[in-house]
């Protein structure tokens, strides 16, 4: 297990974390994403990249930053500001259990919003369930979209006139 701290360590992960199989479940799990988001949102310093690997191979990725705007805790890069899915990328629940038992040795409280997969972190640490350690496990609805068929103009006319008054 290790923690990796620079935006280097992450950019030079890329490759393995890229090859996880979670990674495959939405854009907001790739590295480039978790690069963007600290970047744009957090100080440099403030980033903590749990890895765990299994005979050299990376097998899990936590990426979190240090956040300090409602106390001191663990968050996703850009999770609470952009509201968009996201989460941990791991091969197994097992190894996502390992990887939230080496994030809370680290001794803060740790805030994962909107995660991709709740049911595999309530599966992974059932005993931090029912000790109370993990709160408000929800799935995370998927990010708002609007079918629109046809031009603007031709959408606009499929509007009641009161959306215009």
């Amino acid at each position: 297990m290790a923690t990796l701290a620079s935006p280097e360590s992450i950019h030079a992960l890329r490759d393995a974390w890229e090859d996880l199989p979670s990674t495959q479940l939405s854009p907001t799990l790739e590295p480039d994403w978790f690069e963007s988001a600290v970047h744009a949102f957090h100080d440099q310093a403030d980033l903590r990249v749990v890895v765990m690997r299994d005979s050299g191979r990376v097998v899990a990725v936590a990426p979190l930053v240090i956040e300090r705007e409602h106390g001191t805790r663990l968050v996703i890069p850009g999770a609470a500001t952009l509201y968009e899915p996201g989460g941990w990328v791991y091969t197994s629940v097992d190894t996502l259990g390992a990887l939230v038992t080496e994030v809370m040795a680290m001794g803060y409280p740790v805030v994962l919003h909107r995660v991709m997969e709740p049911a595999d972190f309530v599966a992974a640490t059932p005993g931090l369930v029912t000790a109370g350690a993990l709160k408000r496990i929800r799935p995370a609805p998927p990010s708002f979209s609007l079918a629109i068929r046809g031009d603007w103009e031709a959408y606009l006319a499929t509007l009641p006139a009161r959306t215009f008054k």
